[in-house]
């Protein structure tokens, strides 16, 4: 969705996510076949665009649907290309779920997640990418609702209120505001190495009939 809006940036300059909304309908299937994304611009100005996107299998079936919105910033200063050492490299070809693929560690005494230092994901300005921060929330918010209680993510709502370093460990905190029998709902603020909150989110779990 963000590329709508990005990928027409002028020249030294760069669009961010302020927020995104994501609602899930199906699960995606996980015999192989082919799922489409599909995206378009909502409203775009000189300093911010709104676009929205969903995900269909191949029977046009919906996955998911959603919305970002961003604001321009200048890219005074470029960084290049992220030294990724060829073993970190491999570890990540080689993962075998989100979890391996993030580095994902859970935070000692505590029920959050936290990883270390990711230049593999950062984006063009050096922080770590707005979609691996909504991921990791989702990771954190979902394992904070009982494991027995059947829940699948329904919907994620989450809001970057600054800009969260590649090269500094980040860490996850899970605040569950409702747990029932049908409906589990879950709020985990990212923080960086300094106790600042980078990204605040909302999780929201339905119970699989």
């Amino acid at each position: 969705m963000g590329h709508l809006v990005s990928g027409v940036m002028p020249e030294g300059f760069w669009a961010v996510s302020t927020e995104i909304h994501l609602d899930f309908v199906e699960d995606p299937p996980v015999d192989g076949s082919v799922l489409r994304a599909e995206s378009w611009v909502l409203g775009r100005s000189a300093r911010a665009g709104l676009a929205g996107g969903r995900i269909v299998d191949a029977q046009g079936q919906l996955i998911a649907s959603g919305t970002t919105r961003l604001q321009t910033v200048p890219l005074a200063d470029p960084p290049g290309a992220p030294e990724i050492s060829p073993d970190d490299l491999d570890s990540r070809l080689r993962a075998r779920s989100i979890v391996d693929l993030l580095d994902v560690e859970y935070a000692r005494g505590a029920s959050g997640i936290e990883f270390g230092p990711s230049p593999m994901l950062a984006n063009p300005m050096g922080n770590i990418h707005g979609g691996v921060l909504l991921c990791a929330s989702e990771i954190t918010g979902s394992a904070a609702l009982a494991a027995d209680a059947g829940f699948r993510t329904t919907s994620i709502q989450i809001s970057y209120l600054r800009p969260c370093p590649s090269d500094e460990p980040v860490t996850f905190a899970p605040k569950v505001i409702h747990r029932g029998r049908s409906l589990g709902v879950v709020e985990v603020s990212s923080r960086n190495t300094a106790g600042k909150t980078c990204t605040t989110a909302t999780i929201t779990c339905s119970a699989i009939r």
